[in-house]
């Protein structure tokens, strides 16, 4: 339950720097959630290290690629 509260605001923030409104922001935090939920799971099957570590550091990743090419 620890992980929830750390994923969450960073796929949120992640999704208000690409959104144009608040159905796409809902959207792509959603969509950004799972990507990355996924993805870091099976990152950290093959990489042998925490799951949910895994999963953090991808949606940081995800933000802060969003943040350098967000609209101002």
């Amino acid at each position: 339950h620890r992980i929830l509260r750390f994923r969450f605001p960073w796929a949120a923030a992640t999704a208000r720097n690409i959104s144009k409104n608040s159905r796409s922001y809902l959207g792509f935090s959603v969509l950004t959630s799972l990507i990355c939920g996924v993805g870091g799971l099976i990152t950290s099957f093959y990489t042998d290290t925490s799951a949910g570590a895994t999963i953090v550091m991808a949606l940081a990743v995800v933000f802060f690629v969003t943040y350098l090419f967000r609209k101002k």
